[in-house]
């Protein structure tokens, strides 16, 4: 899995968080909640014993195992990653990929795209820094599968945005960083194919503006399938490694 990284939480729950957990909802019993209404509401304590039976009950003991939520008796707690994974698993139930992302925040939403990619057989590092001769620069994802590079850059836009700019501006950061990120995260080989992307939660849109390929969460599944095919070579930055 990627390696995200546990912040710390007392092995009992303070009275204010009792109290947050018991007061934070209006909706009924949390028994009665389904993963969706879980999951627009940022819920990150669950009691063991009042979700048993219910949808949820099954994706949160999956993220437990997949090291994204820790038990304190008959307590569950999300970390980092942990509502990502609700939301996969919502997702899998029949949830539309807009409505669960327009449930995550900037860096969760990083952290889906990088979970996809590493579905993929990609080796993924987030919130990557590099520095070289033109200055700093930072990428949200760098996906590496020998000989291909995805850089995408993610973007919770509204429905109506502006692309080509954007587009643009990723392609140049991919073009003047892109190699010492690659070589940064230990890409083995003697070239990269380097695919700079701009990924957003508007559904439906996947084509190549301004050199970036430009594609909705919902069709970023089959983009990354395309590219490891080749079939956007043609539009690939080349880099010797």
């Amino acid at each position: 899995m990627i390696p995200f990284k546990s912040r710390s939480i007392l092995a009992v729950p303070t009275p204010l968080q009792l109290l947050v957990r018991e007061t934070m909802f209006d909706e009924g019993p949390v028994g009665t909640m389904d993963l969706a209404t879980a999951i627009k509401t940022n819920r990150t304590w669950f009691d063991l014993k009042a979700v048993a039976g219910a949808e949820i009950e099954g994706p949160l003991l999956e993220a437990e195992r997949e090291g994204f939520a820790r038990r304190s008796g008959d307590s569950l707690e999300l970390l980092r990653g942990g509502r990502v994974a609700l939301v996969l698993a919502a997702m899998n139930m029949g949830i539309s990929s807009e409505q669960a992302v327009q449930c995550l925040g900037p860096r969760e939403f990083e952290d889906l795209v990088s979970r996809l990619l590493q579905a993929h057989s990609f080796k993924v590092m987030t919130r990557v820094r590099v520095r070289n001769r033109s200055g700093w620069a930072e990428f949200d994802v760098v996906g590496w599968r020998k000989p291909r590079a995805v850089f995408p850059d993610c973007k919770r836009w509204p429905r109506r945005a502006v692309y080509g700019a954007p587009c643009r501006s990723q392609r140049e950061r991919v073009q003047a960083w892109g190699l010492t990120a690659l070589r940064k995260m230990g890409a083995e080989g003697r070239a990269a194919k380097a695919f700079p992307v701009v990924t957003t939660v508007i559904p439906g849109v996947e084509r190549v503006v301004e050199g970036c390929l430009l594609v909705g969460f919902d069709k970023l599944n089959s983009a990354i399938s395309k590219v490891t095919d080749g079939f956007f070579d043609q539009d690939s930055l080349r880099f010797e490694l």
